[in-house]
């Protein structure tokens, strides 16, 4: 008795965790998508290149591009508008697999990917900040067409980024930007604000790690400007981690000169104290390489976007986990429960 005691209470205990990332993940815009009863959406859905929200549909990504845009055009003040254009951004990059591309299916557009991601910023509330306008700002600076303008946008978005950094949880709660969906959890769920602010610092916290190591690699592969351009990074955040990456980048250079001219120690000479985290980071960072939550998804001659996801696992895996946990914390209580009756009936007896 006592070892199914503790499987029930193991189970219980994993049931509400689930339970709870679930709730935290509602930062995307998705949730109220699949949830809308709008038959626009519901059929461009049934499209769209995502397996986590669409298994069973058949994958077109012109049908569901042009489904999304109907709809914005029919419900222009939709407080969903800055999502789905954020979500077609991804719709033609990260979600443009290779399965999708050989099937014919979708193509992958960077520069259509870029201009969706600038109009979900642009049609995100003024003064509000959500997970899906910081996707969006950082890829937009990732699909730069060029090393230059990944770099300028990398620079933007982190300064930026450190501005958020600066609120506190109670200003953060002004300005966090919560869809219908949200709303309505923070009605009945207790302390779902302060979680989600919670959720958004951390979010805030990783995206700075990211956009620091990806500014730092574009500057390095531009082999033309690469050393005005690692210099830029170094004068915009001489004590921040962008410039320090940009000073050990610099230093495995080798270029004397270069380093006199910005006074850093050359190799050798003076060793410069650096984040061994970081420097192995650096190390294994190519243009082809993800780096942590970045999908870096390249071709040949294409450009090396750091592409968020707003969803993390698909939603269907959650909603799965939290099933199969809550079966088993039923089935478990009702044998708790019959075993526990039984015990009385027999007792009863005697």
């Amino acid at each position: 008795m006592k070892s199914l005691e503790r499987w029930y209470l193991l189970f219980a205990t994993l049931f509400f965790l689930v339970s709870s990332s679930v709730n935290l993940r509602a930062e995307s815009g998705i949730w109220d998508v699949q949830k809308s009863d709008n038959p626009l959406l519901k059929k461009a859905l049934s499209y769209d290149l995502d397996e986590g929200i669409n298994p069973s549909g058949t994958p077109d990504q012109k049908r569901a591009e042009e489904l999304y845009l109907q709809f914005i055009a029919e419900n222009p003040n939709s407080p969903l508008v800055p999502f789905i254009y954020y979500w077609l951004g991804h719709t033609f990059s990260g979600k443009a697999t290779l399965k999708h591309r050989e099937s014919g299916a979708a193509v992958k557009d960077y520069v259509k990917a870029r201009a969706y991601f600038k109009k979900a910023i642009e049609a995100y509330p003024e003064g509000k900040i959500g997970t899906d306008l910081i996707g969006a700002k950082v890829n937009v600076a990732a699909l730069g067409p060029t090393k230059e303008e990944k770099v300028n946008g990398y620079i933007k978005c982190y300064q930026w980024l450190e501005d958020i950094s600066s609120l506190k949880s109670e200003e953060l709660q002004e300005v966090l930007w919560l869809t219908p969906y949200q709303k309505k959890l923070a009605n009945y769920r207790e302390n779902f604000i302060s979680k989600a602010v919670q959720g958004l610092q951390r979010e805030v916290k990783t995206v700075e790690k990211v956009t620091a190591i990806n500014m730092v690699s574009a500057a390095w592969y531009s082999r033309e400007s690469r050393i005005d351009l690692l210099k830029k990074i170094i004068n915009a955040f001489p004590d921040k981690e962008p410039g320090k990456l940009a000073i050990e980048k610099l230093r495995q250079s080798g270029d004397i000169q270069v380093l006199k001219e910005i006074d850093i120690p050359s190799p050798g000479v003076q060793p410069l104290e650096s984040n061994a985290k970081n420097k192995a980071e650096m190390e294994l960072q190519t243009e082809k390489e993800p780096m942590e939550t970045a999908k870096v998804e390249t071709e040949k001659e294409g450009p090396e976007p750091a592409l968020l996801t707003a969803t993390g696992m698909p939603i269907v895996a959650y909603v799965l986990i939290t099933v199969v946990v809550a079966i088993f914390v039923v089935t478990l209580a009702l044998t708790l429960l019959l075993k526990k009756k039984a015990s009385s009936r027999g007792k009863s007896c005697f």
